[in-house]
């Protein structure tokens, strides 16, 4: 608060009031599993949305985020940003700043505490519980976690845009300068010599003992913690993500094979899951619950990869080994039925262009739009994923991280471009979305297929060669386990007949339906080094393949799509060329893969 605020400061004015709620690394980007990070980003989240309600229930005007848009527990806890603007009438919004972080310090408290009543429900009782947990170390490190950040400026009339917009501009500096006097409790706990450290955040010590660490399995494994050494925020992500059915990787994954079996033979199905069953209640270390789905199968699936049915096999006691080798028949038989199943998924990085720039010029109005429009996209968003199958396992307003069965992916980011479109507030303020698809083994580390998702985003942003137009782009960024990566990007709008992943999806079908053959990437890529990459005679190449290819009819509906994308303008020759290579091997890759019914 500057000068000019301060010396009237006790008398009733209209205020803009600016927070933010953290750390993000502690809530989110600390995590081993994709359960940790889901949980993290919606504890953060949930927190958030108690600091705007408590600025609602004591009067404040929410500009943003936007708490209109009708959304269920799942989802309203799930994803609104990590910050806030409110309008408050009154004196100085001293106390309002310190309601507001009242709030979210008792709403941690409450969920920090559920958590430790839960660990320590069914605890063995040979030991005591101080062998087993520090719980002062506990509630050390969950007091010091919370950052809360706060700044406002006067703001005498909220409804003139250049005085509203002047406020905001001077609020979000001062936030910024509050955010750099950092002044929050710092925990300094002095654990013993060799004490492990946590496996989530170096910088802490575990809070669970190492007796508790080497006898307690049975506790570990329905608490999801399973040897891994934890600080207070890693216990509170792992025994409350363990209350919430979170869909294992792997199950997603396969899900477009479960569907597929299902459809053609359900008793199988079943079967499978009575084996799977047998087989945890057998050693419960083999097979992991999963999230239910549609199709009724509960488990992670991850005996139906032959890599880690074989790993199962070597580690099983005796008593599972019957179990395994019934699960082992009926997935060979539903193998026969249905074809492998398949591995790799898809993580989607979403993310509003020019979001902050258009909040930053916006008067209260268009704010306001702006709050209403992340709201419903994020809700969008969910339901698009919910619908195929996935989830979203992080958002924060403008962004959001999204875990899909792969074939699925392409389709998903269509329908989240087409209905940003179609909203009137994205057209008159120029919101437009890029998109980042990272493709990858389901047993990919989080951090690797996270950081390939931004990279992917990150493509799509800024595009790969000079040039490129910016942002309002698809980059899909594909790592076989078996060959090199393969990075393609492709604009939502340009020229040519088919655009955007309506182009992949062409590529794909051709490759499926064998009228492109699966050696045509390396022989267009040979044909248009023999053309010196010029525009007419690699067209004239294509329809001459083409014609080969032809078995009777008219011309394959490729062919036009492919001539419209070497002859693209917006590209040089032999950019053009190199793009429609690209993605031809990335759509030839996508039609081994499974699909969706």
């Amino acid at each position: 608060m500057t000068k000019q605020d301060t010396a009237q400061a006790g008398e009733e004015q209209t205020w803009l009031l600016a927070y933010a709620v953290g750390p993000v690394s502690d809530f989110v980007a600390a995590a081993r599993r994709m359960r940790d990070f889901w949980y993290g980003s919606r504890l953060l989240s949930e927190l958030c949305q108690h600091a705007a309600g408590r600025a609602q229930q004591l009067g404040g005007t929410l500009v943003f985020p936007s708490l209109e848009v009708p959304i269920t527990r799942v989802d309203s806890a799930a994803w609104l940003p990590n910050r806030g603007a409110v309008i408050w009438r009154g004196p100085e919004p001293a106390g309002l700043a310190r309601a507001l972080r009242k709030a979210v310090d008792q709403r941690l408290s409450r969920l920090s505490g559920a958590a430790l009543r839960t660990f320590l429900k069914d605890l063995p009782d040979e030991y005591p519980t101080d062998e087993l947990i520090n719980v002062d170390w506990y509630r050390s490190q969950i007091k010091g976690l919370p950052e809360f950040y706060a700044a406002w400026v006067r703001c005498d009339n909220p409804e003139d845009p250049d005085a509203y917009r002047s406020a905001y501009q001077r609020l979000q500096r001062e936030l910024l300068a509050r955010k750099r006097t950092r002044d929050f409790l710092r925990v300094r706990a002095t654990e013993p010599a060799g004490h492990p450290k946590s496996a989530l955040d170096a910088s802490r010590p575990s809070v669970l003992e190492r007796t508790y660490l080497s006898e307690c399995a049975a506790h570990q494994r329905r608490l999801g913690i399973e040897g891994d050494p934890l600080d207070a925020p890693g216990l509170l992500k792992r025994v409350l993500g363990r209350r919430e059915r979170f869909p294992a990787v792997t199950r997603v994954a396969i899900d477009p094979w479960v569907r597929r079996l299902a459809a053609i033979d359900n008793h199988s199905l079943h079967d499978l899951g009575v084996a799977f069953e047998a087989v945890r209640t057998a050693q419960p270390d083999l097979v992991s619950a999963s999230r239910p789905h549609e199709s009724g199968f509960e488990f992670d699936g991850q005996l139906l990869l032959t890599d880690r049915l074989n790993l199962a096999r070597a580690v099983a006691q005796t008593h599972a080994c019957k179990a395994l080798s019934r699960l082992q028949e009926l997935r060979q038989r539903a193998i026969k039925l249905v074809g492998e199943p398949d591995p790799y998924l898809a993580l989607m990085a979403v993310d509003l262009d020019h979001f902050g720039e258009r909040l930053w010029q916006s008067d209260l109005a268009g704010q306001t739009a702006l709050a209403r429009l992340a709201a419903g996209f994020a809700r969008a968003s969910a339901l698009v994923a919910r619908k195929a199958s996935g989830f979203v396992i992080h958002g924060g307003g403008d962004e959001s991280l999204i875990m899909l069965p792969l074939p699925a992916a392409l389709d998903c980011a269509e329908q989240l471009h087409q209905h940003l479109n179609q909203l009137p507030d994205a057209q008159r303020m120029g919101v437009t979305v890029s998109i980042g698809v990272s493709m990858a083994h389901a047993l990919t580390p989080l951090r690797r297929l996270r950081e390939q998702a931004l990279g992917a985003l990150r493509l799509a942003k800024l595009g790969e060669r000079p040039g490129d137009e910016a942002r309002d782009a698809l980059a899909v960024v594909a790592q076989p386990r078996a060959g090199g990566e393969i990075r393609v990007r492709v604009k939502w709008s340009t020229a040519g007949a088919l655009t955007g992943s309506a182009r992949l999806a062409t590529w794909q079908a051709a490759f499926e339906s064998g009228s492109l053959p699966r050696t045509a990437p390396h022989a267009l890529r040979a044909g248009q080094q023999l053309c010196r990459f010029d525009r007419a005679l690699s067209a004239a190449a294509l329809r001459r393949f083409e014609q080969r290819r032809r078995v009777g009819g008219g011309p394959a509906g490729w062919l036009n799509a492919g001539v419209a994308a070497i002859s693209d303008p917006a590209m040089g020759t032999e950019d053009a060329s190199k793009q429609l290579v690209s993605e031809w091997l990335l759509a030839r890759w996508l039609s081994a893969r499974g699909q969706v019914i």
